[in-house]
């Protein structure tokens, strides 16, 4: 009986530190990386009294990349490259920290769609706070008429489009799945709809007010991927599969009339085509880089990858535009603007084929997921992977703490029931 208690109380403690992750990760990145820590370190604890976990692919191949990034930092350093190579450790290790996270979340049993819907509540709380606090509703309100387009408040209007997608989605998926499939009742129901529904539209409106064509193009592909899921795996033949419909029609509707009355809008920043194909968002931290500027370090990023192929020039690339470019637009910026093309800089060939592995080792287990999550909450989880692959081309997401932080919690998420039959034990909260 005590035993049944104490594993009680360590699911709810792991439940509260995933939902402060969620918040945290938005609202106060270092709160987010102290509770990161704390997991790791559990997994440690876990994987020293029970090292069959060890044996799964994904925590291999985690293993693998922490220690290639460190060995990367060294090599860099002792080599003289430029850079802070050591500092920079930790934008490169979100990923392969995910199935490490899992470990822990695996243990006390909690189900995968358990870990989302807390992640997700979280998240949504933390990118409203992150989004409210910085002026958010000043600018939809109109009293800031000409904002500083590069800013809202303290943060580049990249990252808070990135806050504006991830709260669409992250709502979405909370309206969906909490909502409608709890039996709560009428009234607390309402309200909640009420309240993410407000969110959504929240969100949407700030959106198409940062004109963030970087963010605006991946919340409406990661829509269009939220609601081809549901699609496909959210609606049955009886009464409930009816209510989900319902309700993703309405959504959809409401989506859709939000971006008809900010048609103008969205369309006055994409009045050059090939602005929008190169150029599709800001710079982290007011970097205004042009089409042919983009070109130039696109360039420039294929020649630093011809002189060092293999290896990449370490963890910190910041130095190299304004050592190498030769425009000053390109000696402005600190970083290469294609999350692609960066690891190859970073990391060279080998580093991109480790962490191509790694992240197919995840997708297979993920595509093991859809039949043990339910479909809202599965495709949250593939809407927000869309985002980042889109933005992706054109940003180092997940250098941005509420992204990096993000894909550690899918990839934990899908890599838990493998982790789970390795512990021996069968998800039952």
């Amino acid at each position: 009986m005590l035993n049944n208690i104490k594993d009680l109380k360590s699911k709810h403690l792991g439940i509260g530190a995933i939902f402060l992750l969620g918040f945290a990760c938005a609202a106060a990145p270092s709160v987010a990386e102290i509770i990161t820590a704390v997991f790791v370190m559990v997994a440690i604890v876990v994987l020293a009294h029970d090292r069959t976990p060890l044996g799964e692919p994904p925590i291999i191949l985690g293993l693998v990349w922490i220690g290639f990034v460190l060995l990367s930092a060294t090599y860099a350093a002792a080599h003289g490259l430029p850079g802070d190579h050591f500092k920079a450790l930790g934008k490169h290790l979100p990923i392969a920290l995910g199935p490490i996270v899992a470990v822990p979340l695996a243990s006390l049993r909690l189900r995968q769609d358990t870990v989302l819907v807390v992640f997700l509540g979280g998240l949504a709380i933390g990118a409203a706070v992150l989004l409210v606090r910085n002026g958010a509703i000043s600018l939809i309100a109109g009293e800031l008429v000409e904002p500083d387009r590069a800013y809202l408040g303290h943060i580049n209007r990249n990252s808070a489009g990135l806050a504006c997608g991830l709260l669409i989605i992250s709502a979405a998926s909370l309206l969906q799945y909490v909502v409608l499939q709890k039996p709560w009742r009428l009234l607390f129901r309402a309200s909640l709809t009420v309240t993410l529904g407000a969110a959504i539209v929240f969100a949407e409106i700030l959106l198409i007010s940062l004109q963030s064509r970087t963010a605006l193009i991946a919340t409406g592909i990661a829509m269009a991927t939220w609601f081809g899921a549901q699609l496909k795996y959210g609606f049955g033949r009886d009464a409930r599969g009816r209510v989900d419909r319902y309700a993703t029609v309405a959504l959809l509707a409401t989506v859709v009339i939000v971006s008809a009355t900010k048609w103008s809008t969205i369309t006055q920043r994409f009045d050059n085509p090939m602005t929008a194909a190169i150029g599709i968002g800001r710079p982290l931290g007011d970097l205004r880089a042009s089409g042919q500027d983009r070109l130039a370090l696109t360039a420039l990023a294929l020649d630093l990858v011809q002189q060092r192929p293999l290896l990449g020039w370490g963890p910190d690339v910041s130095r190299l535009p304004y050592l190498f470019a030769q425009t000053n637009g390109v000696k402005s910026l600190t970083q290469f603007h294609n999350g692609y093309l960066q690891i190859l800089v970073n990391f060279g060939a080998i580093g991109a084929l480790l962490m191509t592995a790694l992240i197919v080792v995840a997708l297979r287990a993920a595509a093991r997921s859809p039949g043990s999550m339910p479909a809202a909450i599965y495709s949250g989880a593939l809407a927000i992977a869309a985002y980042f692959t889109v933005a992706n081309f054109t940003e180092s997401v997940l250098f941005v703490k509420p992204a990096g932080t993000s894909a550690m919690i899918l990839i934990a998420v899908a890599c838990m029931p493998a982790l789970g039959r390795r512990l021996g034990r069968a998800r039952t909260f």
